[in-house]
């Protein structure tokens, strides 16, 4: 597998929801299963255990509220969000929703507005949740619809009978004004919807702000990047980048300004079409303040256009529209990772053409930025010329000079060492997804014992997990009850915190490094097209046969017999011809070695970005481990205060 297809592959899973761990598709219900989470029921080894069973108490009526229930194994289709309430609609956005998918804690968060008892909401959760810590927005919405049942003095279960007659959703009883956590990093706060989704390179730093005015739509980044102190970045190899590259004169490759980047949001849109459904994406130009619809196909057709019209220019490659092996569909486009996972490259793909000296000028470009009506009605109607470059401009001296005279050497040495850049950023990616799915395991797992805490008070308390008379107990007893509330309650806390944590490394510092990754990648891509391309057949073919036509033309001068003027003029032409045909193919040489010049600067240029990527991926860790640090010293000084 080469460099460029160990990124596409599926394998290489990121931190998506859902992914690696059982779901509500299961047909068991959440009870009868085995201990896999806190959430669960007791297993069957305390089923005669006389301190964990209530053989020996009543039944209370109201203990059918909290039995579980299941699911279809399948959601999609079963729930017409047009026919929601609108009250699922907002709650959804309240729980702060990323790539279509809300964390286990806001989900509780959000929940715990309603005023239903922790046991039931845990086990409502942990129906529908499955051992995700994520949840859909069809989950979300089952969950939040048992609750409503729950208020309305019906069992979750109802859910059940509801779907199964297609009957309208219960309208819940549920508290949205309430402030949004405050214990937050400080380097970054959410809004309550996610914003619109920007790539890192668009303004190369990750230090995050809310937005002013945020989308509705949820399948982005929840956070804007800052400016910041441009010294942060690492430095150049000024031994490779000569003084005329790193200032140069031409209006092919202006000054490099690491603060002005221009931006471009790609978003998922509903599915379109009757029978064969497509996906929609609509991308938003920041600069232009333009947004048009665009299919996967009319990115294909961008990039084959940039290809013939730049093949010696950085053009970053397509994500694949599906994965297959041996015939075998890995990624179909219903699947959600994978199409979140296709919707990031895209965004990338373009963030980089319109920070690109040449390719951001380009007239395709703009028409793809810029046209509001379908792309493929616009090209059935219009012509596109696909000269390649070098047949349409002509380099000054200057820019002739500027070309190193090492330059082959430079790049043969670049070459070699390639493959081990690439394999080396390959291992730095794998290394933070392991990171990112460990911590948003972890934040799950302390939502968990968050909300178990919660429900063994509360059993402890009423006798029956429900709202009822509380039971007797010594003050000793009540004692540690408040101090295994704080403790929940700090775990909730250090949720949240480990909840940020992972978005902000999945949704940035993932991507500005999978993104340097692929700056190598492609230009990996990019010495291919030159192998392929670059060639010509000047000292092959055109000079040897000038050089013959012209010894003949000599001859037949010298000779003079008879019709020797037809003969000369003939070979004359033909002279003039491949003449002409190696000029043109020489200056096309010299305009590659030019183009891939540029090309190498901009690289290196782009790849300083990454130095305040992990500046700021340094610093808010710091961030985050002060704040963890202050969390877990809030629940020593209020136990302090307890025992005294």
């Amino acid at each position: 597998m080469s460099y460029d297809e160990s990124y596409n592959s599926p394998l290489t899973t990121a931190s998506y929801p859902n992914l690696g761990g059982l779901s509500h598709h299961s047909s068991v219900p959440a009870a009868a299963g085995p201990l896999s989470s806190l959430s669960q029921s007791t297993p069957d080894v305390y089923a005669h255990d006389p301190w964990s069973t209530s053989t020996h108490l009543p039944k209370p009526p109201s203990a059918s509220l909290i039995e579980p229930f299941i699911l279809p194994t399948k959601l999609d289709g079963l729930i017409n969000e047009a026919n929601l309430p609108t009250i699922y609609h907002q709650a959804f956005n309240a729980a702060d929703p990323s790539a279509g998918t809300v964390s286990l804690a806001n989900a509780h968060r959000v929940l715990a507005g309603t005023g239903v008892g922790a046991s039931t909401i845990e086990r409502i959760l942990s129906v529908t949740s499955g051992r995700s810590s994520r949840l859909t927005k069809s989950e979300f919405t089952i969950a939040l619809a048992a609750v409503a049942f729950t208020q309305q003095g019906k069992a979750p279960r109802a859910v059940q009978h509801m779907l199964s007659r297609n009957s309208p959703f219960p309208i819940p009883t549920l508290d949205l004004g309430g402030p949004l956590p405050t214990f937050s990093p400080g380097r970054y706060s959410y809004s309550r919807r996610s914003s619109s989704p920007e790539d890192p390179w668009s303004t190369p730093n990750s230090t995050l702000k809310s937005r002013p005015n945020p989308s509705t739509i949820t399948n982005g980044l929840p956070f804007v990047v800052e400016e910041q102190d441009p010294s942060l970045s690492l430095a150049l190899d000024h031994s490779l980048i000569p003084d005329s590259a790193l200032h140069p004169s031409t209006q092919f490759l202006p000054p490099f300004d690491r603060t002005q980047r221009d931006t471009v949001t790609v978003r998922l849109s509903a599915p379109e079409g009757w029978i064969f459904k497509y996906n929609v994406y609509s991308v938003e130009h920041e600069k232009k303040g333009t947004s048009v619809p665009r299919r996967f196909s009319d990115f294909v057709w961008l990039h084959d256009c940039l290809l013939k019209r730049y093949p010696f220019r950085l053009i970053p490659g397509l994500p694949p529209k599906s994965i297959a092996i041996s015939g075998h569909h890995l990624a179909t486009g219903d699947e959600t990772a994978f199409i979140e996972r296709r919707r990031r490259a895209l965004q990338r793909f373009l963030i980089f053409l319109v920070n690109h000296p040449v390719l951001s000028v380009d007239n395709i470009l703009t028409t793809f930025l810029c046209e509001p009506s379908d792309l493929a009605t616009w090209r059935s109607h219009s012509t596109v010329h696909l000269l390649e470059e070098s047949a349409i401009i002509r380099l000054t001296p200057v820019e002739e000079m500027s070309i190193p005279e090492d330059l082959d050497s430079r790049l043969a040495s670049f070459r070699n060492r390639l493959p081990l850049i690439v394999e080396h950023w390959s291992r730095i990616c794998a290394g933070l997804e392991r990171v990112t799915r460990r911590s948003e395991a972890q934040a799950a797992d302390f939502t968990r014992i968050q909300l178990a805490l919660g429900s063994a008070i509360e059993s402890e308390r009423t006798g029956t997990g429900t709202a009822g008379q509380a039971c007797w107990r010594p003050e000793e007893a009540r004692r540690a009850e408040e101090e295994v509330e704080v403790v929940a309650q700090h775990c909730g806390k250090y949720s949240e915190l480990l909840d940020r944590r992972t978005r902000s490394l999945a949704l940035s510092t993932n991507e500005l490094v999978r993104t340097h990754r692929e700056l190598y990648t492609d230009f990996g891509s990019l010495l291919i097209r030159l192998d392929k391309l670059g060639v010509d057949d000047v000292d092959r073919r055109l000079r040897p046969r000038a050089e013959a036509n012209s010894k003949k033309l000599e001859d037949i001068r010298s000779a003079r017999r008879a019709g020797w003027e037809e003969d000369s003029d003939r070979l004359r032409n033909a002279i003039e011809v491949d003449r002409a045909g190696i000029e043109s193919k020489l200056r096309r040489r010299v305009f590659i070695r030019w183009c891939l010049w540029q090309e190498l600067v901009h690289l290196m240029r782009m790849g300083s970005l990454v130095g305040r990527a992990l500046r700021d991926y340094v610093d808010d860790e710091r961030r985050f481990g002060e704040r963890t640090l202050a969390n877990w010293g809030e629940v020593a000084d209020t136990l302090d205060r307890i025992v005294r």
